[in-house]
Formats: structure tokens, sequence, C-alpha cells
């Protein structure tokens, strides 16, 4: 009787779940296994000699998100996925106890986290197979796909707030460089040949898309505060996605980097891990590449969009509105999405669009209650102009003519183009909507 119920629960599960089991046997024929791969296998079995255990995640190469981690067997909520020993996390503390420790305490200036660990980096892959880091660095991407990787005419295509970003990002990328430079020319010269920008660049990448969060405590030889970056071999190849939902961090009493999932998964599905909810132009900047319908997408605007109201509209009262708008910090989230405008941009507006008498009573704009009529009619026009006005100069940008020709970089920075069309769109159809009802 027992096996009866069990067998007859399966079947009206079975029923159920059909077309998710057909999708997930698509998803496996569709991807490509790259367990047996000599990197692959290497890195295993040397993981393996430093206590990394057996796991249900096997190496894919799946069509939409590329090299990845496919559960080989069902995983449930709450599962540990992975769990790397902590001799195979390279930190701070690895750098420093490792030959180059003792240049490294020299720096001067101190180095932060990061640099410490690309140095590091950098001088392990010159070492090649001599290296006992080279199980682990030979799977490492030879080189990415961020904006530090684009050439002017690819940075050309980015949208303006991205590309002027990715700027500052390159600019700094090169200070970095340059402070190790300065001191490896004077004080540790065998090293200038293996510190090469290239070498750094793609150091510097792997640390910064790679690296996991773990706490490591101050370090009178390492500067800032925030010295909590970890590499973590294997772990690495788990790919992002907004539905992911994990709890991660050192474990002290197993003395391993551990990683839960919140979300079961079946079979042959690929598992994923979450940066946070990052939208497309973070990733891009920082991970090099973007994510189709990411519910975290939003369009930004600046102050010095707000400034051209004052001068199109010739708003009253600039000096005090713009005053509260900015002690009330309403200048760090001046978006809209596809929900329409953010809080922050509908309040400052709603200030900017005050007559004098209306701007006394300013602090109910931040409980959300309407102003006027008149009010509410300025400001929508005031919305209306700053995204007809965004729409405008993406339509005046220049793209390539033969879209099949592109490369990679470019098609991303287009794609990410559109994408900010698209959530403008909507915004202004939401607009045109509210003023017909």
């Amino acid at each position: 009787m027992k096996t009866w119920c069990m067998l007859n629960v399966r079947r009206r599960k079975g029923r159920v779940a059909r077309n998710r089991n057909q999708r997930n046997s698509k998803e496996h024929n569709d991807s490509i296994p790259c367990a047996h791969e000599k990197e692959i296998v290497q890195l295993r079995k040397w993981m393996k000699l430093y206590g990394f255990g057996k796991c249900s995640l096997v190496p894919y190469i799946f069509p939409e998100t590329g090299r990845g981690l496919m559960a080989s067997a069902d995983i449930s909520s709450d599962d540990l996925i992975v769990a790397i020993p902590r001799c195979l996390l390279i930190t701070t503390e690895t750098v420093l106890a490792s030959e180059i420790g003792h240049w490294i305490k020299r720096w001067k200036p101190l180095l932060c986290p990061q640099q410490i660990l690309s140095v590091y980096l950098m001088w392990e892959t010159q070492k090649g197979a001599a290296s006992e880091w080279h199980p682990y660095i030979q799977t490492l991407p030879g080189s990415f796909t961020t904006p530090a990787y684009f050439t002017d005419t690819d940075l050309q295509l980015l949208p303006t707030a991205v590309f002027q970003r990715a700027v500052q990002l390159n600019q700094k990328l090169c200070v970095f460089y340059q402070q190790i430079i300065d001191f490896s020319d004077t004080y540790w010269p065998e090293s200038v040949e293996i510190f090469t920008f290239e070498a750094f660049r793609r150091a510097w990448y792997t640390v910064n898309s790679r690296s996991v969060y773990m706490e490591i405590g101050k370090s009178e030889f390492v500067r800032g505060v925030e010295n909590n970056l970890a590499l973590a071999p294997f772990l690495d190849l788990l790919n992002h996605s907004t539905q992911a939902q994990i709890t991660a961090g050192y474990d002290r009493e197993s003395k391993t980097y551990q990683i839960r999932t919140l979300v079961p998964y079946r079979r042959y599905e690929q598992v994923f891990i979450s940066y946070g909810p990052a939208d497309n132009h973070k990733l891009l900047l920082e991970y090099g590449f973007i994510l189709p319908n990411n519910p975290h997408d939003v369009f930004n605007f600046t102050f010095d969009d707000l400034e051209i109201l004052l001068r199109v509209f010739d708003v009253q009262f600039w000096d005090k509105k713009s005053e509260i708008i900015r002690q009330k910090h309403l200048i760090l989230n001046l978006s809209c999405s596809d929900e329409g405008l953010s809080w922050r941009l509908a309040t400052a507006l709603q200030i900017l669009a005050m007559d004098w008498q209306e701007l006394q009573q300013w602090r109910g704009a931040m409980h959300q209650e309407t102003v006027s009529v008149k009010n509410d009619r300025l400001c929508q026009t005031f919305a209306r102009y700053l995204v007809t006005k965004a729409m405008f100069e993406m339509d005046n940008h220049q793209v390539p003519d033969n879209f099949e020709d592109i490369t990679v970089n470019q098609k991303m920075a287009l794609q990410l183009r559109n994408i900010d069309k698209e959530i403008l769109q909507k915004t202004l159809d939401s607009l045109v909507k509210h003023v017909k009802d």
C-alpha cells in the first residue's frame, strides 16, 4: 500500500513537472561538457590533494552564459553546493606569507588588497608550471570583455553615463598600475619585465570579477580598512543570475569557504550565484557581461540634467530648491525604470515645480503628498522633457552600418544602449498615459 501511494504521487507530480524535465533535458543537450578538458581535470586533481571533496557541480559550457557549473544531481534548498578549503584560497595573507611577501611589506605607498592579489597573480603566472597555483591559473581567462579592453571605437558606442564611468575606471586602473611600476622600477628591477600593463590588466580584472568576500582583518602592510578579497578556485566557475539566492562565507569550524543555495536545482540545470542587485551598467563595467531582462536595470539622470531644467523652463528659486534636493540626498538615485520614475527623481521634480508658497511646505513632498494640480502638471512636463531629451541624444548617436560585422564588445555596447532606450520609452509611455488619465 505504501509503495502504491508513492508511485501514485510520483505519477501526478510527473505530469506537472514534465515540461520542466523536457526543458532541463534540452538545456543539457544544448550544453557542452568540459569536465574532461585537461585544465579542468588537472584543477580537480590538484584541489583534491588539498582536501577538496566530492561536489555535485560539473563544469559545462552553456549556450547563454559560457562556462559554468551544472548540477549532476538534484539539489535541495539549503544544500551546501561547494566548500573550498582555506589552503586553496588566495588572500593578502597568502601573499604576505609567500616568497614575495617581503617585497609587499616594503612597498611604499602601501598597496590595496586588489593590487596585492594582482601582483601575486602576475608573479605566479610568469612561473608557468613551476607555480604551485598553476592548475588554477591556467583555468583563468586570458582577457576580459570589460570596457578596460574596449577600443576607442567600442567606448564611443556606450551610453554616455557608462562611457564616462568606463573612462574613470580606466584612468583609475592606470594610476594603480603606475603605483606598482614606480616601486618595482626602483627597488625590484627583476620584476619590471613581468609587471607589464597587459599582465596587470588581466590580473586586476581576474580579482575584480572572480574574487569572493571574505573578512581577512587589518594588516599594517595593506592599505585601507576593507581587506576582504579572496580568490577561490573552482567556485569562480559559478555564473551570476538575478534569480539565485545563496548564503556565502568562511566557516571557521570546517576551515572552508562555503556556499549554500536557498533555491533548489534539478539535475542538468545550471547552478548560479548572485553578485547582488546589479544593473547591466555595473555588470558590464565590473564583470564584462550583460543580462537580458535584468530586473535591476534603470536609466540614471544626474544633477546636471536637473540644471538643464533651470535654463529651459526658468525654474524659480533655484538656489533654495537645489539646496533642499542636495540636503535630502535626492540626487543619489535620479532614475527611471520599467516601473516609472524613482521616488527620488519624482520628489526632486516635484520640488522644482513648486511656487514660492508651495515651497514653504516642501516637506510634504518627502511623504509623497500631492502639492497641487498645477505642480503635478509641471512636474510631468519636466519628466517628459528629461526622458525625451535622453532618447533624442541616443537616437543621434552614430552606430555601425553593418550590425553583423561588429565585435562582441560593440554588440554589448549597443545592447546596453537599446536597454536604456526601452526603459526611457516605457517611462515616456507611462507619463503620456498619466496626462491622458
